[in-house]
């Protein structure tokens, strides 16, 4: 349930259908040289137990995740890269602002997820979004938003 009104929240804190993302100035659509590196999944809401979620995104088209029971605090680039890198299996591929996710163990399924970049500091729904944040909402297929990921790059 708390992903659920995480989710709903989200959206209306963004208001995000792609129509009115493109009329924010705080946000703007994702490309994939933006996503490059790994991302650690901010809790919601803030102070969440967990679990929590660390995403590698690499050029090369492929996308892998880790869940983990306890936050990695201090965890870097160069170590999520080595921990998750060789098990990214899944590919992703950009197009205008989506992403499509295909999983590799399970043919034919896909996800679809409007992606966004924070181009400037907004709290919303009791979560501070910064700077070159990204924001994952994942489409349902009928326009509906399904989950949402608020994503913080991890440090150098």
């Amino acid at each position: 349930m708390p992903r659920l009104l995480g989710s709903i929240l989200l959206a209306l804190v963004l208001n995000a259908t792609p129509a009115t993302a493109q009329n924010r100035d705080d946000i703007r659509f994702a490309e994939t040289g933006d996503l490059v590196g790994a991302w650690e999944v901010v809790p919601y809401p803030p102070g969440a137990a967990g679990p929590f979620e660390y995403l590698v995104i690499l050029g090369t088209g492929r996308i892998g995740t880790l869940t983990a029971t306890e936050r990695r605090a201090g965890l870097t680039q160069r170590e999520m890269m080595r921990m998750i890198d060789p098990i990214t299996p899944n590919a992703f591929q950009m197009s205008d602002g989506k992403m499509t996710i295909f999983y590799s163990r399970i043919p034919g399924l896909r996800e679809i997820w409007a992606v966004h970049m924070v181009t400037r500091d907004f709290s919303g729904g009791g979560v501070q979004h910064r700077v070159g944040d990204a924001i994952m909402l994942r489409d349902d297929g009928q326009g509906g938003i399904t989950r949402s990921r608020h994503l913080r790059k991890l440090p150098d």
